[in-house]
């Protein structure tokens, strides 16, 4: 009797060290199957990483390198630097005058003046009028007396004049650009009034460009 519970006992204990080896032979089959699986992760990513940075080194079609040429098509800049993302417009209503503003850009009549705007400039551009200033002088008694004009800024150009100023209102600030410009023995007026000095700063930059 002795003996057969002894068996018993014995068989017990054989299953369950059988059963615990089981386990354990599973268990680390589970984790050489986690260990491969990081492994092909961390495979994937470096690959990743290299492909990335291979395509970083190869530059785009159309791109240029610090000290290249600019894409063609740019608008002229200052001393003849062609500038991407602008375009050159050609003002047919306007004695064929150019301007540079965003690529894209339309200009649009707008009551014996052409309007142009975008997402970076905003602007009229047309003859001076009679009751337009003529000199920078006369633009800055406007801006300070007909106006609440703040923060001017004038600049002297080659051919005219140019003032930015600010101003607050009844329709709350705003900001003006008057750009005065000789041009061909005629006078010319590219200004702007608007609530968004970014559109401001475009107008500048746009209205400094305007040329035959």
């Amino acid at each position: 009797m002795m003996t057969s519970f002894r068996f018993i006992l014995v068989l017990i204990l054989a299953l369950s060290f059988s059963v615990s080896a089981c386990d354990s032979k599973s268990a680390d089959a589970d984790k050489k199957k986690e260990a491969d699986k990081a492994k092909e992760e961390k495979t994937g990513e470096a690959k990743t990483e290299d492909k990335a940075a291979e395509d970083k080194a190869v530059p785009e079609e159309g791109a240029t390198e610090e000290g290249g040429a600019a894409e063609e098509g740019g608008a002229a800049e200052e001393g003849g630097a062609a500038v991407a993302g602008s375009t050159t417009l050609t003002l047919a209503s306007l004695d064929n005058l150019k301007i540079d503003v965003t690529a894209g850009t339309e200009p649009t009549e707008m009551g014996g003046m052409l309007m142009i705007m975008s997402m970076n400039e905003a602007l009229t551009v047309g003859a001076a009028g009679e009751f337009d200033p003529k000199t920078l002088e006369d633009a800055k008694k406007e801006a300070t007396e007909t106006y609440s004009g703040k923060d001017l800024v004038e600049e002297t150009l080659e051919n005219g004049w140019l003032l930015t100023f600010g101003n607050e209102g009844g329709m709350g600030a705003n900001f003006f650009v008057w750009v005065h410009l000789e041009i061909g023995g005629k006078a010319y007026l590219c200004q702007t009034t608007v609530a968004d000095k970014v559109l401001a700063d475009g107008a500048v930059k746009a209205c400094k460009t305007l040329r035959q």
